[in-house]
């Protein structure tokens, strides 16, 4: 038996090494909010202000629990936020306007004399 060790040949020399670049980060559910947030400020009302409440609320839970990038904290605080401001605008519009409603109905209910 042969029990000499022999040289291992010269390998080549590694790859050069990649510097790690940063993963794109995923805050799909905080940016809708705060466009929805947003649109329910501007022209939308409750109809977008609900699901930016919902959507920045879930997300918020989601970075608390960490499932999602500290990062979205902002966008979904933002987001949950202009929602919830939106929605009680126009709760308060819609209540106005049925008040006013109901005066003119009030108003337009009796006898008519010239």
């Amino acid at each position: 038996m042969n029990n000499e060790i022999t040289p291992s040949t010269p390998s080549a020399p590694p790859p050069p090494s990649i510097p790690p670049t940063a993963t794109p980060v995923s805050n799909t559910k905080a940016l809708v909010s705060l466009v929805l947030g947003i649109l329910s400020l501007v022209c939308c009302g409750f109809f977008a202000g609900l699901p930016a409440v919902f959507l920045g609320r879930s997300e918020l839970k989601a970075i608390d629990q960490g499932r999602a990038p500290e990062s979205n904290r902002n966008l979904a605080k933002l987001g949950f936020i202009f929602g919830l401001i939106g929605t009680i605008l126009s709760l308060i519009a819609i209540t106005v306007y049925a008040v006013i409603f109901g005066f003119a109905l009030i108003q337009g209910t009796g006898p008519r004399t010239f």
